[in-house]
C-alpha cells in the first residue's frame, strides 16, 4: 500500500496504484485564512514575484560583473530568471497537451523514472526570503528551518510557476522539516512521501529503498498515464549519465590554478538543471565545458591568481539565496569547490550500470540515489568526512566556509567534526549559521573578510616557513658548503 497525499486529503492506493477507500477525513488539516481572499492572494503573488525577481536581478548583475567571466555563462544568466523565463512557457505547452510535471524536493527521487514516463521534474526547494512569512503563518517555529518555511510560503501564496504547474510533489523524509511540509502540502497539492532509510549500508536499507523506488514508478505511472519500458528507462539513464559526465568535466576544471570559473557561477551551473530540460542543459554546459578547458590551457583567471582557494561546505544553497557565496567572493576569495546537495553533490555520482536489462538497469538506477549519499541524514556519515578531506586535497582548498541555516540540525551537529578534521589538515574553517534575511550581511561581510585575511597569513606563514627549510637543505646563500 502506498499512501498518496492529495488536496482533498490521503489516497491510500494499492500495489497497482489503484486507489482504495480510506477513512481519514477530507478536511484540510491546516486551516489558513489567508488563501480564503483571492484578491489579497493575488496581489501578495505578484509582490513576491516582483521583489524576487529585482533579488534574481541584483545576484544576476554582480556576478555579470565579474571580470573575464566565459562568454558560455550567457544561457545560464537568462534560465536564472527563472519565475518568467522561456522555461515556464514550454512547461505550459507540456501541460496544454496534456503532459504532466511532477515536483521534487531533494536529490533522492530517481529523475530517470520520471521523464521516462514523459513528464517533467522540475525541484521545488526555495531559495526565496519573502515567502518564508507566509510559511510561518502554518509552520509557526521560529527555530524551524528557512527553506522548508519558504517552500511552502511559495506554495501557499502561488508565486511559483513551477509550483503551481506540478501535478504531484515528491518529498523524501530526510529531516524533521521535510517530513511535517510533506504533511502540510498536502493540503495544497498531490504529495508523494519517500520512506529513505538514515542507516543505509545494510540489506534491510537496500531492500526498503528498492520497495520505496517500485512504489514511486507505479505512482508516477497511475498519475502520467504512461509505462515506463525498458527503453524508454534506458534512454533516460543515458542521458543522465551525459549529463554527470558533463558535470565532472566542469568540476575537475574547478582545480584550475588560477581558477578559471567562479564559485558562484558553478553553483548556479548546477542549480540550472532543476527546473530546465536536462538534454538542453547537456548542450550548454558542453560549451561551457569546452571553453573553460581552452581558457585553463591559457591560463585565462577569473580571479585574482593569489586569492584564497576556499570551499564551500554544508546546507543547500538555493538560487537566488546566493548571500554567503557573494560574500566570499566580492571579499577576495574564490570558491574552488562546493559540499553542497544543491551544487556538485546531486550530479556527481555516475549510475554503475552492469548490463543493460531491466532489473539490473533499474537498481543501479535505485542505488545511485541512496548509496554514495553523503547527505547528514544518514548515520553512520563517515563518507562525508573521507569525500570532504579528498576534496581540500584535490581543490588545494586554503579556508572552508562551512553554511548552516538555523535550523538546520543535522548539518550543524556535523560542523564540529568537518572542522576538526579541516584543522587537522591544516585548513582553517569557518562556521556561518544563517537564514535568508538579508540583515545580516554587514555581519557576516566582517567574518568573511577577516577570515580571509587569516587564510593569508597563514599562506605567507607557510611560504616563509618553506623558504627556511629550503635553505637549512641548501644553504647556497651566505652558508657553509
Amino acid at each position: 500500500m502506498a499512501r498518496l497525499f492529495g488536496r482533498k486529503g490521503p489516497k491510500i492506493t494499492d500495489a497497482a496504484g489503484a486507489e482504495v477507500a480510506d477513512t481519514q477525513p477530507s478536511a484540510p488539516r491546516y486551516r489558513w485564512k489567508g488563501g480564503e481572499d483571492a484578491e489579497r492572494l493575488d496581489e501578495l503573488s505578484r509582490n513576491i514575484i516582483q521583489r524576487a525577481n529585482e533579488l534574481i536581478d541584483h545576484y544576476s548583475e554582480r556576478m555579470r560583473a565579474a571580470p573575464s567571466r566565459p562568454e558560455a555563462m550567457e544561457w545560464f544568466d537568462q534560465r536564472a530568471r527563472f519565475l518568467d523565463s522561456e522555461r515556464v512557457e514550454e512547461i505550459h505547452r507540456h501541460k496544454e497537451a496534456g503532459g504532466k510535471v511532477i515536483g521534487t524536493m531533494c536529490v533522492f527521487a530517481p529523475l530517470e523514472l520520471i521523464r521516462a514516463a514523459d513528464a517533467i521534474p522540475v525541484r521545488l526547494c526555495s531559495g526565496l526570503h519573502n515567502t518564508i512569512a507566509t510559511g510561518e503563518e502554518i509552520m509557526a517555529d521560529a527555530g524551524l528551518c528557512p527553506m522548508v518555511k519558504s517552500t511552502l510560503g511559495v506554495k501557499m501564496t502561488r508565486s511559483s510557476p513551477y509550483f503551481e504547474a506540478a501535478d504531484a510533489v515528491i518529498v523524501p523524509m530526510v529531516c524533521d522539516g521535510k517530513f511535517k511540509l510533506g504533511e502540510v502540502l498536502q493540503d495544497f497539492t498531490q504529495v508523494w512521501m519517500m520512506n529513505v532509510p538514515h542507516i543505509k549500508d545494510t540489506s534491510q536499507a537496500r531492500s526498503l529503498w528498492l520497495d520505496e523506488v517500485r512504489a514511486l514508478q507505479q505512482q508516477i505511472e497511475t498519475l502520467t498515464g504512461n509505462r515506463i519500458y525498458w527503453e524508454e528507462l534506458k534512454r533516460e539513464v543515458q542521458l543522465s549519465l551525459r549529463a554527470q559526465t558533463v558535470a565532472r568535466r566542469l568540476y575537475d576544471l574547478r582545480k584550475a590554478d588560477p581558477p578559471v570559473i567562479n564559485g558562484r557561477d558553478a553553483l548556479l551551473i548546477n542549480q540550472t538543471p532543476h527546473t530546465e530540460d536536462l538534454a538542453q542543459w547537456v548542450d550548454r554546459a558542453t560549451v561551457l565545458a569546452e571553453e573553460l578547458e581552452q581558457r585553463a590551457r591559457d591560463g585565462i583567471a577569473v580571479s585574482d591568481p593569489e586569492a584564497p582557494r576556499i570551499m564551500l561546505a554544508g546546507a543547500p544553497v538555493m538560487w537566488p539565496n546566493f548571500k554567503i557565496p557573494q560574500l566570499i567572493e566580492e571579499s577576495g576569495g574564490v570558491i574552488v569547490a562546493d559540499e553542497l546537495c544543491s551544487g556538485t553533490r546531486w550530479l556527481y555520482d555516475p549510475i554503475g550500470i552492469d548490463e543493460w536489462i531491466w532489473d539490473d538497469m533499474f537498481r543501479a538506477m535505485a542505488e545511485r540515489y541512496l548509496q554514495p549519499s553523503v547527505c547528514p541524514c544518514f548515520t553512520p556519515n563517515d563518507p562525508r568526512i573521507g569525500r570532504i578531506k579528498q576534496m581540500i586535497e584535490d581543490f588545494r582548498v586554503e579556508g572552508v566556509v562551512y553554511h548552516v541555516l538555523r535550523g538546520c540540525h543535522i548539518y550543524n551537529v556535523e560542523s564540529t567534526r568537518v572542522k576538526q578534521n579541516a584543522e587537522d589538515m591544516g585548513v582553517p574553517m569557518l562556521i556561518v549559521e544563517t537564514e535568508y534575511s538579508q540583515e545580516d550581511t554587514e555581519q557576516l561581510r566582517t567574518r568573511v573578510e577577516a577570515f580571509l585575511m587569516l587564510v593569508r597569513a597563514r599562506r605567507k606563514k607557510a611560504a616563509r616557513a618553506k623558504r627556511r627549510a629550503f635553505k637549512k637543505i641548501d644553504p647556497g646563500e651566505g652558508g657553509e658548503g
